[in-house]
């Protein structure tokens, strides 16, 4: 699994957030729930250390995801 971050989600997530490349990857790799949204964005969610993690990623190709944000909720 290939993970490339937009400018924004870098910011947000490594230095804003603290989250994780390996919760991330947790995320996606084995989700609680699933939605996709308009665009081609996908939604996920999966509980990670007693709070909900949400990644919105988009497909960049062959097991390539683009995160463009994720938050503890």
């Amino acid at each position: 699994m290939k993970l490339e971050f937009t400018d924004h989600a870098k910011h947000r997530i490594f230095n804003e957030r603290h989250i994780s490349v390996a919760n991330i990857k947790k995320v996606i790799g084995s989700p609680d729930g699933i939605r996709y949204e308009v665009g081609g964005l996908v939604k996920c969610k999966k509980k990670v250390d007693e709070r909900e993690l949400v990644v919105v990623y988009s497909r960049g190709g062959r097991n390539v995801f683009v995160i463009v944000t994720a938050y503890f909720k």
